[in-house]
């Protein structure tokens, strides 16, 4: 290696030395809804929400997995013709979740080291951002509300349900986009 190569290693980590002892320290910034989107645009294909749920709730162990789907005022069961969806639940039987579990689904591509578990990748469920904004999940005896900050950062609220709506059901629920509305 030449004597000039080695000059501007040297150099660098001088320079990365004085930097961290007496420099002015930034955290690097990260427009979330753009990078959500991004993930996305990456990430599409034909019904990948409703395959990711699906899979989600088999993930879980469920034996039960339905949708449920509310269509704007005056839709009769006979007359789904025109009319627009408002929101989506997806609802399933499987376990309730856990800890980790409430940690890893507000965890963007962290995925999971357990192959034979939900969130291998840690980028499905976010796929459901596709259709909502802010989705709220119910799993148990608690729910998180997903909403987004004006500086585009997005945050969750994790409470307790009121004891009426504990179950040990789990649910996604998927108020749609106003593109969509």
């Amino acid at each position: 290696m030449s004597k000039n190569l080695l000059h501007r290693s040297a150099s660098s980590d001088a320079l990365r030395l004085k930097a961290l002892q007496s420099g002015f320290e930034s955290r690097v910034e990260v427009n979330q809804r753009m990078l959500i989107d991004k993930m996305l645009a990456r990430y599409s294909s034909d019904f990948v929400v409703c395959r990711e749920l699906i899979q989600n709730s088999d993930d879980a162990k469920a034996t039960s997995f339905h949708f449920e789907i509310t269509c704007d005022s005056g839709t009769t069961e006979k007359d789904f013709h025109n009319k627009t969806i408002t929101e989506i639940r997806a609802i399933n039987n499987g376990l309730v979740f856990n800890e980790t579990d409430w940690k890893r689904v507000a965890a963007i591509a962290e995925g999971n080291t357990n192959v034979e578990s939900v969130g291998q990748f840690g980028v499905g469920f976010f796929s459901v951002f596709s259709f909502s904004e802010e989705p709220i999940i119910t799993s148990g005896n608690e729910y998180m509300a997903f909403v987004w900050r004006d500086d585009n950062s997005l945050t969750t609220y994790r409470h307790k349900l009121p004891s009426n709506q504990q179950s040990q059901l789990t649910s996604i629920i998927l108020k749609m986009r106003t593109k969509y509305i």
